[in-house]
């Protein structure tokens, strides 16, 4: 078997394409550091989600790669945050140590119901971290991320 890559060389697809979304990475399913996997609530979705409990600093870690050149795109975070706190949780999106505060606005069911907030990033080609820590110690339930 041989095979030749190389401009104007190769298999090709051309119109008719469909854009498919695959679903978020599920937080049950990446590195967690201080917080623990649960399933004791509802609506949520994959098998579970993430509860950081009362632990500053911990995280949830995912690894991305992209085969493509650099780009901008929209972090979405799905999560659940107490209702009784009245403000807002903040979190600490760091993409490959590119890091910035993100203030999460409660949720009215904790644990039930889950808000979506989006964050502009950038997508390094290769091997890429993301990495969402609690700043606070309040509880933050973090249920999946997409990238758009």
């Amino acid at each position: 078997m041989e095979e030749t890559f190389a401009k104007d060389v190769g298999l090709t697809w051309e119109g008719g394409g469909v854009d498919v979304d695959f679903g978020g990475e599920q937080a049950e399913d990446a590195e967690v550091v201080g917080g623990r996997c649960s399933r004791n609530g509802r609506n949520y979705n994959g098998s579970g989600f993430v509860d950081m409990g009362k632990m500053k600093g911990a995280y949830v870690e995912w690894y991305r790669e992209n085969d493509g050149d650099a780009a901008k795109a929209t972090l979405s975070i799905r999560y659940s945050g107490r209702p009784a706190d009245k403000e807002a949780m903040r979190v600490h999106v760091s993409v490959n140590g590119t890091s910035e505060e993100l203030a999460l606005q409660p949720a009215a069911n904790w644990g039930k119901q889950w808000r979506n907030a989006a964050v502009p990033i950038t997508l390094d080609r290769g091997a890429n971290t993301i990495r969402l820590t609690a700043v606070d110690d309040r509880g933050l339930l973090i249920d999946e991320i997409a990238i758009k």
